[in-house]
């Protein structure tokens, strides 16, 4: 598999990579995919419009590409998505190693050793597994199995449970014994479906157990899930002058021999640990001296008369260790140790000293965990990315992790087929009834025919990078809801939900505002609607933001508003035209004190330019209260068309 990039700084950004990728002409790129050569190809945003050329060409199927760039906009994270290009920012690209591209097993072909003594049986799995592109040799007797094995070069072997002369336990110690096939994944097939059936050939080192007669989509999904998983346990890492264990075995071979030895073992864990303060020591140090650090901390740490039989330095400032007999509350008492450990103890480089914080993933129960795969890349994704301020953190298998992949697919199937569906809430003007105003809330439609309101997708797709792809959908409807209260001859008001993620970057914000700039819309018929919390973590771009915003005629509603100095400093900033008083401010009913704190509330936003929101009103009194506090806006849970359907 080789990675291939136009781009000499791509190279240069990741130390990790600098002898891997190939720097390649676009010609020599395009000449390498037409001969079919299976590779991965990193290009930055620049080069976009090449690489769609390239990813169309049928031999392309077999190359990954991959864009690194940062300020993307929806349109190009949109093209991105339907062309099944990937996308990674430079930092995180930064700090991947050889293991992320090296193979890629979504886009192999397979290879599949049949051991199987029955020639109909043989006939049928044949045609499956061929019509599902995936290369099969058929052998008829166990002992072939060895010199198949080294000549065929598998994936995975599919066999019988009994076969003459051999029973299936027996033949998977046979191969097992052999280190180089130590790892590949083996699965039966067989009538013979009971329990004791299944547990004998499991405790020989089998990795499943299907039954006949064949469900063809059954057979196809379960092996090439189990060949994926296996390819990316065994791919080669590339730093073995950096790596502590026995030369030839690579980390994940390692981790995935220290998984299987103890998939029954209730005493096991694998511990993660990762160096936290890595960007301020970089600069303090360079890279040469933050990776002596870093080893100087990995040879040090105290073990505490524990036994780590798996010690490993999968990155500079990221280790893995593993234990026959370190469960979950020993794991973490081991770590609590290490932290008083690190807050007592410095390192010296250079004559000047340095303390280390580190985030810390404890892997136990072992035996109890199914998707082990899915929960070591979480792991990884969590070293990388540091989705944790967490200093111990727990790896477990939970249904919020299956749900989010689950919803992040039905997102990006919704965007590519833009099945969506808009709600339309009508919001009441207390003073002027010559406008009609409506919040459009997006819906995805799925496969299925459910309706994913925004509530159940909104985290995902925030944590996916696909909510500014939503939001320019959004956007869209809303300017065409304007388009047709004009040609009614009235004024529409139309509030869409925003994030900072199409306007934050200067670039990006004019060309998004310029185009809506040309539309030429009625002043002040758009009001985008900010989260306060999204604000205020970008509160030193929101003057120049509003600023911008303003000058296209595009009004601003911050909604959750709580009333904080900190709120009403952004709303002051943003220039916001609306509040939304949040969930705590509102009541079914006022008591005297609410009454007059609410009045003061409003008389301010009033004072100082700001129309008041509140939604969720669903009593006639208290809209009549809210209507003496001389509100400007109600909402309730009312959902209506505007005067034409879309």
């Amino acid at each position: 598999m080789h990675i291939y990039s136009l781009s000499e700084n791509l190279k240069e950004l990741n130390s990790n990579l600098i002898n891997i990728i190939k720097i390649v002409t676009l010609d020599d790129l395009a000449l390498s995919i037409s001969n079919d050569e299976h590779g991965t190809v990193l290009f930055t945003q620049d080069d976009l419009p090449d690489m769609l050329k390239l990813s169309s060409y049928d031999s392309a199927k077999n190359s990954r590409f991959i864009c690194i760039g940062k300020d993307l906009n929806a349109e190009d994270r949109l093209v991105l998505l339907n062309n099944n290009i990937e996308f990674i920012a430079p930092d995180k690209f930064a700090r991947l190693s050889d293991l992320f591209f090296k193979v890629d097993p979504y886009i192999q072909k397979h290879k599949v050793l049949l051991v199987e003594d029955d020639e109909s049986q043989i006939m049928i799995t044949e045609h499956i597994l061929e019509n599902a592109d995936i290369e099969v040799k058929s052998i008829s007797k166990g002992e072939e199995v060895l010199d198949a094995l080294t000549s065929f070069k598998p994936d995975l072997v599919l066999m019988d449970l009994y076969l003459e002369g051999i029973t299936g336990d027996k033949l998977v110690k046979v191969i097992r014994k052999v280190p180089k096939f130590r790892f590949i994944p083996i699965v039966f097939l067989t009538a013979d479906t009971t329990e004791s059936s299944r547990m004998q050939v499991l405790n020989a080192g089998a990795d499943d157990l299907l039954t006949k007669p064949i469900n063809a989509k059954l057979l196809v999904a379960a092996l090439k899930n189990r060949m994926q998983r296996s390819i990316l346990y065994q791919s080669n890492a590339s730093q073995s002058d950096s790596v502590a264990h026995d030369v030839g075995e690579s980390e994940n071979q390692l981790l995935n021999n220290f998984l299987n030895t103890n998939n029954s073992n209730n005493e096991a864990s694998i511990i993660w640990i990762k160096v936290n303060n890595q960007q301020g020591l970089l600069k303090k140090l360079g890279y040469s001296g933050f990776k002596n650090l870093c080893k100087n901390l990995y040879n040090s740490l105290p073990s505490y008369d524990n036994n780590f039989i798996m010690k490993l330095e999968l990155l500079d400032g990221v280790f893995a260790f593993g234990s026959e007999n370190l469960n979950r509350v020993n794991s973490q008492i081991w770590l609590e140790k290490i932290l008083k450990w690190l807050t007592k103890n410095y390192f010296s480089i250079n004559g000047n000293d340095y303390h280390l914080n580190i985030t810390s993933i404890i892997l136990a129960d072992i035996p109890k965990k199914k998707k082990m795969e899915n929960l070591v890349r979480k792991a990884e994704n969590i070293l990388i990315d540091s989705e944790t301020k967490q200093s111990i953190n727990f790896l477990d298998e939970g249904s919020e992790d299956k749900q989010f992949y689950f919803t992040k697919r039905q997102i990006e199937e919704s965007i590519k087929s833009r099945n969506f569906k808009w709600l339309y809430q009508s919001i009441i003007a207390t003073k002027d009834e010559s406008q009609e105003i409506y919040q459009l809330a997006l819906q995805i439609l799925t496969k299925s025919g459910e309706n994913l309101a925004t509530k159940e997708y909104y985290d995902v797709a925030e944590k996916s990078n696909l909510l500014g792809v939503l939001d320019r959908f959004t956007l869209e409807h809303a300017i065409r809801v304007i388009r047709l209260g004009e040609q009614k001859g009235h004024k529409t008001i139309a509030l869409t939900n925003q994030t900072f993620s199409n306007f934050e970057s200067k670039q990006l914000r004019n060309k998004n505002l310029t185009t809506i700039n040309k539309l030429k819309l009625p002043h002040g018929s758009l009001i985008f609607q900010f989260n306060m919390k999204n604000a205020q973590e970008k509160i030193s771009l929101l003057p120049e933001i509003a600023r911008d915003f303003n000058n296209v005629g595009i009004g601003v509603c911050l909604s959750h508003f709580d009333c904080s100095t900190i709120a009403w400093k952004i709303a002051r900033k943003l220039h916001t035209k609306w509040v939304r008083l949040s969930p705590q401010t509102k009541a079914k009913e006022f008591d005297s004190e609410t009454f007059e704190s609410l009045k003061k509330t409003i008389n301010k936003a009033h004072t100082l330019g700001y129309k008041v929101i509140v939604s969720k009103v669903d009593s006639a009194k208290l809209a009549a209260d809210l209507w003496k506090l001389n509100i400007d806006y109600l909402q309730g849970d009312f959902i209506q068309a505007p005067t034409k359907k879309y």
